[in-house]
């Protein structure tokens, strides 16, 4: 029986590319699960439109794969991959995973298919399972897929099929050398100006960067009893909350030496956020109160997460020095239960409302024009 489950949701030509041809291999290399032939308590699960079947399967990556471990690939007929919100289907399939795991009291390990593992990670992350962690936190940056992927493979003689091996710090490097648009835009200067958003980013010169972070991938997750439900994503949710409310059960990832991963993504990904205005601490404390954010991501927000090439100097400390002052501000502010409870219950009634509207669109006429009636009253 299972110890723990490997879920992957990966579907249409150009993201099982991607798994195929780079997440994969990184996933094989021989300190992640190249290594783990000798354990019999792994089961690897991806869930794809049953069309794309064919493809992973006949695969010499997926082979090698299946030589190690139990593998299946699962064709979730049942879910929409092509809808209009991105994050349906992966949500749709972490639960299917989640769904099998449960049956054998099993913890669950959520992976993407475009996530570049560093090696050791993968084995790492299993590591703290079996220490007693019930849930492993991380956070990964992105890299620009127009630049990263034909650089990466122009620098690798690799043969079909074969594992890619990476260091932590070569992890790093690339990284840097790759940054999405995105990242880039989310570094704070030394004014402590930047723009905010769920993972803020601090440089430190050559040698890497920092990340203070509201949400974290929970990577690993094995709860008491079944998997509590949650309606959107397991990073935005209060899923890890529910699933083991004692923090010292929780293993928060601070240093990429540690585990390293990054994910690829379009430059078109969140190219709409990149020309935000910078603003100071206050914009942050909007941001939170805008989202409805709870005392658990007030915690991820206090760990500093480093990402390095070499060892840490002390400029290091200097740059993290800046990031408390921002983190400091930011709490002062908002961690209060009660006002905390107070953003959340507003976020949720004003959700509400407009679920209300959406479905009653005569409603939604009447109101407007009430409210246009009545700012025409004032104005007289």
């Amino acid at each position: 029986m299972p110890n723990y489950y490997f879920i992957v949701p990966v579907w249409g030509a150009e993201y099982i590319d991607t798994f195929l041809r780079l997440s994969l291999p990184t996933q094989l290399s021989p300190g992640n699960l190249g290594g783990l032939g000798h354990r019999n308590d792994i089961a690897y699960r991806i869930y794809t439109r049953p069309q794309d079947v064919e493809t992973i399967c006949s695969s010499t990556v997926f082979a090698n794969l299946s030589s190690l471990m139990d593998t299946d690939v699962v064709p979730a007929s049942e879910i929409t991959f092509d809808g209009v919100h991105h994050y349906e289907p992966f949500s749709a399939c972490y639960k299917l995973g989640m769904k099998e795991a449960s049956r054998d009291g099993a913890a669950s390990i959520f992976l993407n298919a475009d996530h570049i593992w560093a090696d050791g990670a993968l084995t790492h992350i299993l590591k703290l399972g079996d220490e007693g962690k019930r849930v492993v936190m991380l956070a990964g940056p992105r890299v620009l897929r127009e630049t990263f992927v034909p650089a990466f493979l122009g620098r690798r003689s690799q043969v079909e099929g074969s594992a890619i091996t990476l260091s932590s710090r070569e992890a790093v490097q690339w990284t840097l050398d790759h940054l999405h648009p995105w990242d880039r835009s989310l570094f704070w200067d030394p004014d402590n100006l930047g723009r905010p958003a769920s993972f803020m980013f601090w440089r430190v010169g050559q040698e890497g960067f920092i990340m203070r972070c509201f949400h974290l991938h929970p990577i690993l997750v094995h709860p008491y009893t079944d998997y509590p439900d949650f309606p959107n994503t397991i990073d935005g949710s209060d899923f890890v909350k529910r699933v083991c409310p004692r923090r010292r059960e929780v293993h928060v990832v601070e240093d990429s030496d540690e585990v390293m991963y990054f994910s690829i993504a379009p430059a078109e990904q969140s190219a709409e956020l990149i020309n935000r205005p910078r603003v100071d601490w206050r914009g942050v404390v909007t941001m939170v109160k805008a989202c409805g954010l709870g005392s658990h991501n007030l915690y991820y927000l206090q760990r500093t997460i480093r990402f390095h090439v070499g060892e840490i100097s002390d400029e290091w400390l200097a740059v993290e020095r800046l990031s408390d002052v921002l983190v400091d501000q930011v709490r002062r502010a908002i961690d209060n239960p009660w006002k905390l409870a107070y953003y959340r219950l507003r976020l949720w009634v004003l959700s509400k409302i407009g679920a209300f509207l959406q479905t009653n669109p005569s409603f939604h006429r009447i109101l407007k024009r009430t409210l246009g009636m009545i700012r025409t009253n004032k104005s007289i």
